[in-house]
Formats: structure tokens, C-alpha cells, sequence
């Protein structure tokens, strides 16, 4: 079938979510969208974007897995396949070598590659479960005044631009401008899909958020509160933003 496409990018939460819109560009277009990722987030990209994309669970823990994802493409007979893969400071293929000759950020880059106008990133499309996010609000929230701060990061790669890369480090540069009591999004909270956080997030009246899936979920969807970001890398390995960040 000529139609049918696939996408070798399988990364982590926060850059999926960044490439997410990518797969709603082709399926729009009338295309049969087949995307490998890590099998421990299948469930939930399935839940919010498998009514337009074909996801296929890979075990292999490598962090980009392109092998696996590309072997799991040719499998299904899918020879359309873009690959949207680069590794930061490598040279080792066109991809990667392609990123360290450009001064862009790795997200226009992804867009690029993949042949879909930028200004697509924010055309976030989610199925959303209103069961569930309003679960997590009244588990979490006891006064309608609150704000959130997102300081835990899954892959703390590099040295923060300020030096500092524990929570506490991150919180002493916020914490004079918190409003409200501020409910902190971690690990500790069990809360199993970072999509049932939208609820809590959309009525915040401040977010407090390092450069990673939070921010980037926020930012697809273009969330309109009072907005802070702790940058964590450089430039072009920090994702692009156009809504209103106040940047700590």
C-alpha cells in the first residue's frame, strides 16, 4: 500500500509529544501512519493519539532504538519510512551530522527532516480522559489557588545553564515567585499518564517548568497561564517556544 508510512523516531515522553503532530500531518494527508516507541509508553500515546497513528511497542531500552524501530517498519512491509533520528554531538550519520552543522534547535530540525512546516508543532491533537484528569484535580488540589513546578526530569543529560541540577536547586530560584502553595509534579505523585495532569495544569495560575515533558506538553497545546521556564541546556538543544514564558 502507498500510503502507508512509517516513523522511526522513539524517543521519550517530552520529545514524542514535540513529534506527535508530525504523525497528524501525514494521517491528515491521507496516510496509514505506523510508529514504533518504547513499549513501557505504548499504552499511553495509544490512549490519547491512537485514533490517528499506528503505534508498535519495541522491549529494546537503547534510547533511540532505531534499529528495532526500523526493523519492526520493514516487517510490515512499510518501505516509506522517515527516520527522524539524531544523536546530540554525533557524527556518526547524516542525521547527526546534519544537526551539528545547523544553528537551529533539535525540533525544527525533526520537523525539517520530516518534511512538515514547523508552525505544525502546535497543532497538538489529543483524546483527552476527563475521567481521569479530574481524578488527579481532586486527589491534588484543596484550594482553587495554586500554582505547579515541574523540577524532575527522567533523562538529566546536561549540566543545568545555572549550574544546579537537583530539585532544591531548581526550587530556590523559583520560590520567590510562587503565589500560591504549589503542588509539585514527580514521580511520588503515581499519577501513571502525564496527559491526566491537564486539568491541574490548564487551571494553575502559574507553571514552574524545566525544559522538558511537561513544558512541552504545555506548549503543544498552548496552555495560557502564568508561564516559567528553567532552561537546562543550550540553545539548540532546548525546545523552540512561541507562547508567553517568563525564562528563569
Amino acid at each position: 500500500m502507498s500510503n502507508r508510512i512509517g516513523i522511526i523516531r522513539p524517543c521519550k515522553i517530552g520529545d514524542l509529544i514535540i513529534s506527535l503532530p508530525i504523525g497528524k500531518y501525514y494521517f491528515d494527508k491521507g496516510y496509514d501512519v505506523h510508529w514504533p516507541i518504547m513499549s513501557k509508553y505504548y499504552q499511553m500515546f495509544h490512549e490519547v493519539a491512537g485514533h490517528y497513528i499506528n503505534f508498535i511497542p519495541i522491549t529494546n531500552l537503547d534510547f533511540f532504538v532505531v534499529n528495532s524501530a526500523k526493523q519492526e517498519l520493514i516487517n510490515r512491509k512499510i518501505s516509506n519510512i522517515l527516520n527522524l533520528t539524531f544523536n546530540v554531538g554525533s557524527f556518526d550519520d547524516i542525521n547527526s551530522l546534519t544537526f551539528s552543522k545547523l544553528n537551529i534547535p533539535f525540533d525544527q530540525l525533526i520537523y525539517k527532516l520530516a518534511n512538515v512546516p514547523f508552525e505544525q508543532k502546535w497543532n497538538l491533537d489529543i483524546k483527552r480522559n476527563t475521567i481521569e484528569e479530574e481524578n488527579i484535580y481532586n486527589r491534588l488540589i484543596k484550594n482553587n489557588k495554586y500554582s505547579i513546578c515541574h523540577f524532575e526530569v527522567d533523562y538529566n543529560k546536561y549540566k543545568w545553564q545555572k549550574g544546579q541540577q537537583t530539585r532544591d536547586g531548581y526550587f530556590n530560584l523559583c520560590k520567590n515567585k510562587i503565589k500560591n502553595q504549589f503542588i509539585e509534579i514527580n514521580n511520588a505523585q503515581n499519577v501513571k499518564n502525564i496527559f491526566y495532569w491537564l486539568k491541574m495544569l490548564e487551571n494553575s495560575e502559574q507553571l514552574f517548568l524545566v525544559d522538558s515533558s511537561i513544558l512541552n506538553l504545555v506548549e503543544g497545546l498552548n496552555i495560557s497561564v502564568e508561564k516559567y521556564i528553567l532552561l537546562r541546556s543550550n540553545k539548540k538543544e532546548t525546545p523552540t517556544i512561541k507562547n508567553d514564558w517568563i525564562i528563569i
